[in-house]
């Protein structure tokens, strides 16, 4: 028997930002991210020092799946309601197929000290 694991990595915000220059897919972004996260079997979220693109309004589907995003308190970023939908929303499901890294503050600052060559300093 084989196993097969494949990883999409990026932010999804964004690639969905990139690539879109019809208004109509600009405007299914958090549509189209809270899709993406509810078919993951596993979710990695590393979480740095932005709160993340956060949308004018939750352009969503009238669709069932969607109720919870129109009753969601306003002014969340996409990256927030990922969160919510691959972890807090049904913790007990979430135990042993979500995961979040946090990056330290001083990240960038040991790596410096350790690995000076790799850093242009602009003067």
């Amino acid at each position: 028997m084989e196993l097969a694991i494949s990883f999409v990595l990026g932010n999804m915000q964004q690639q969905m930002l990139s690539f879109c220059t019809d208004d109509t897919v600009a405007s299914r972004t958090l549509e189209l991210c809270l899709s993406e996260v509810s078919k993951c079997h596993l979710f990695v979220g590393i979480l740095g020092d932005r709160y993340g693109w956060t949308p004018d309004q939750y352009d969503v589907p009238s669709s069932s799946e969607f109720d919870w995003v129109r009753d969601y308190p306003p002014c969340a970023s996409a990256t927030e309601l990922e969160i919510y939908l691959a972890a807090l929303a049904k913790p007990a499901d979430a135990l042993e197929k979500s995961f979040f890294y946090f990056r330290s503050n001083q990240f960038l600052r040991c790596a410096y000290l350790l690995h000076p060559t790799y850093f242009f300093i602009a003067l």
